[in-house]
């Protein structure tokens, strides 16, 4: 009688993708013209292997006004499998507008009086972006004060207002 012992290598890959729940929308306010950096928190993912479930995204480093859609994949060291998750992130501009128009402008007699453009600056629009409109009269009253509101209008719509006295000498 022999006696003897067999035994078998068995592999098991697991190609299953692990499962991944995005983080909640976000909604920020905006910092700049060049973009709004964001923070974004991680996913959460689970599979049924032992180790990490590793997260990349696809998002800038800054975020534009409006609306960017990140995606999430989802991996695991040990499966070729891929999930995959999108998260709406927001930046808005609600934030009003500066504008300096100024005290006082005094001209020497020119008409038609050339107003210079008010100071203006803004979170998220660039100066040259911001449109200034002003309620001047087309010709200005010899020696009297005249006083003009200057708005300023950013691309999200804010609007802040200055006023400034205009003096035309004659």
């Amino acid at each position: 009688q022999q006696v003897g012992t067999m035994g078998h290598l068995v592999t098991v890959t697991f190609t299953g993708a692990p499962s991944i729940e995005p983080p909640s929308e976000v909604t920020v306010e905006a910092t700049s013209p060049a973009g709004t950096p964001v923070v974004l928190e991680e996913p959460v993912g689970t599979i049924c292997l032992s180790g990490d479930v590793r997260f990349a995204n696809n998002a800038p480093a800054r975020f534009p006004l409006g609306t960017t859609t990140v995606t999430w994949t989802a991996t695991h060291p040990n499966t070729t499998g891929v999930a995959t998750a999108t998260q709406r992130v927001t930046v808005v501009d609600t934030t009003p507008l500066t504008i300096e128009a100024g005290d006082l402008l005094r001209f020497v007699d020119p008409q038609p009086v050339a107003l210079p453009r008010p100071a203006v600056s803004d979170n998220a629009t660039a100066s040259g972006d911001i449109v200034i409109t002003n309620n001047a009269p087309d010709t200005f009253p010899a020696n009297s004060f005249v006083t003009v509101t200057f708005t300023a209008t950013d691309a999200s719509g804010n609007e802040a207002t200055d006023t400034v006295r205009v003096y035309r000498q004659v």
